[in-house]
């Protein structure tokens, strides 16, 4: 490699980012917090694994792999989560739907998000 060759970037160019793509990040890593707390309070693994799915979206969006449709799985893994703790019997009450107050937060900015990434709608001609 010569030294006008470049490597190419894993990380992401932060510096271009919006505010609601940092509200994106920040909504997603404190949903991961809380559920890393709740891992410990209840002592249930699948709070951990809830965590684990939060901190690889924060992960992920810090690299350059990170395309527009993952905030629709991110979407998706918020919902699912969300029904799964109506039909478990919404434990933690108060801590679960200021959850859902972060999870519906996210869910507008992550589907605004998608719908006004412009690479998608280059790719499709639109």
């Amino acid at each position: 490699m010569t030294a006008t060759e470049r490597r190419p970037r894993v990380v992401a160019d932060v510096r271009a980012w919006s505010g609601l793509q940092w509200a994106a990040v920040a909504l997603l890593g404190s949903l991961a917090g809380i559920h890393v707390y709740l891992g410990f309070v209840a002592a249930h693994s699948p709070f951990f694994v809830a965590a684990g799915g939060f901190a690889t979206l924060v992960a992920v969006f810090f690299t350059r792999f990170w395309a527009a449709i993952l905030y629709v799985v991110g979407v998706g893994f918020v919902l699912a989560l969300g029904v799964v703790w109506v039909l478990t019997g919404a434990q933690f009450l108060e801590l679960g739907l200021f959850t859902g107050v972060l999870s519906l937060a996210f869910c507008a900015v992550g589907l605004y998000l998608f719908e006004a990434d412009d690479s998608r709608h280059a790719r499709f001609g639109e």
